[in-house]
């Protein structure tokens, strides 16, 4: 029995001085301590697996062929893993930069050379996407001309506030504003619509109506479809108006139509005004004459 108490305290010894050894190698006992397991550089009393302390900003650094390569900073706010030979703060895989942060303040994603405070560069077409839940809810997509806030979940590009849409282009290029119902219009805005000049293309106009084959109705035949029908011929209903809107080109140019149908009804008018009065001229002069002749029968 003292023999294994003997041994035990002789291999304790060697185990005690083996760890006096190291620190001492390293310096002082303050540079290097293992201790239970954890093991303190800088520290006495590591409170970690590694626990590092260092009074400057540089941490841990890596050298290849005595350069400085990489290593990890801090001090104050700064910290992060510094590249000593760009003197810049980055996360790398083996394809190249994953995130970088320039001395100036900018910051790449996917790129070496921000140019800006937040520069992102993709290989794909979605440069940034926002997941709620572990659905994907919104991104900034951009690929050849197609560009914008991406909603994943209605495959439509939108700029929304929180009372709702304000802005929506769906893949088909249909656009609405203040609305999701586009219907089959390529614009939709559902609201009033503020501009100094609108230009409408319109497929054709109503200068048939002066063409001397142009069958034009008599006041007559308008007065009895205005009394069956409640409106102007060739021209929608209130109900239809109501119910399907108008078509703006098409409408203006039934409107014009109707005003040049007025032109050649008030032309014809003043024909008749005219052969009339030249009428009425010619049978005054008959009448002078005749009370002329009568007078002189007297």
């Amino acid at each position: 029995m003292k023999k294994l108490i003997l041994l035990v305290f002789l291999f304790s010894g060697i185990n005690l001085q083996a760890q006096e050894q190291v620190q001492t190698n390293l310096g002082s006992k303050s540079d290097f301590v293992y201790k239970d397991g954890d093991v303190g550089v800088g520290t006495s009393s590591p409170g970690s697996k590694l626990h590092i302390n260092s009074s400057s900003s540089r941490a841990i650094r890596f050298t290849r062929s005595g350069a400085n390569i990489f290593g990890y900073e801090i001090g104050g706010s700064t910290f992060g893993l510094y590249d000593f030979t760009n003197n810049q703060y980055k996360w790398r895989t083996g394809n190249g930069n994953m995130l970088l942060v320039e001395a100036s303040g900018n910051v790449g994603v996917g790129t070496s050379d921000p140019d800006s405070k937040i520069h992102v560069n993709s290989l794909g077409s979605s440069i940034i996407r926002f997941t709620r839940s572990g659905a994907n809810v919104f991104g900034y997509e951009i690929g050849g001309s197609t560009f914008g806030l991406y909603d994943y979940s209605s495959s439509e590009y939108k700029w929304r506030t929180g009372n709702g849409n304000v802005f929506l282009v769906e893949t088909t290029g249909s656009v609405g504003i203040g609305t999701t119902s586009m219907g089959t219009h390529k614009l939709a805005v559902e609201g009033s619509i503020g501009a100094r000049e609108i230009t409408v293309e319109a497929s054709g106009w109503s200068d048939f109506v002066f063409e001397k084959d142009y069958e034009l109705l008599t006041l007559e035949e308008v007065e009895q479809h205005i009394n069956e029908n409640g409106h102007l011929p060739e021209i929608p209903s209130e109900a239809d108006v109501t119910e399907n809107g108008i078509n703006l080109g098409e409408m203006d140019a039934k409107l014009l139509q109707k005003i040049e149908e007025l032109t050649l009804y008030m032309i014809n008018m003043n024909k008749q005004v005219k052969f009339q009065n030249h009428r009425m001229k010619q049978l005054e002069l008959e009448n002078a004459k005749m009370r002329a002749e009568i007078s002189e029968l007297k």
